[in-house]
């Protein structure tokens, strides 16, 4: 009789459950875009909805660091926020481009070098 159902286990805060029939697909896994994100606060910024960066982690309940990084990311090529913000938020290759992985490409100032890093990010 059991080989008929689908039978589903498993753990839901440490508590088992155990589902008769189909388990229910799981959503598809979404990406913060750092890019976009980068736009955002500095369109807070720009519009005077927060004063300064300071302002602006206060808001956001980070730190002001975090801010910086964030709008760091402003200093990337053109080329390079462009393909990053045309990115769906399900495209796993935001996985890749997170904000910490791009922080380094910011660092190495000239634009080609930047996009010579991106290409080899996106080929890994």
């Amino acid at each position: 009789m059991w080989d008929e159902v689908d039978v589903y286990q498993g753990f839901t805060n440490r508590a088992p459950i155990f589902n008769i029939g189909a388990k229910e697909p799981s959503p598809p896994k979404t990406y913060i875009n750092s890019v976009k994100i980068a736009h955002h606060y500095n369109s807070m910024l720009e519009q005077g909805l927060v004063q300064s960066r300071a302002d602006l982690a206060r808001y956001l309940g980070v730190s002001r660091a975090k801010v910086t990084q964030v709008l760091s990311l402003l200093k990337l090529a053109p080329e390079i926020q462009d393909f990053i913000a045309n990115l769906d938020e399900t495209d796993k290759q935001l996985q890749i481009l997170s904000e910490r992985r791009l922080r380094s490409l910011v660092q190495c100032g000239d634009i080609n070098e930047q996009i010579n890093r991106f290409d080899q990010l996106l080929i890994k």
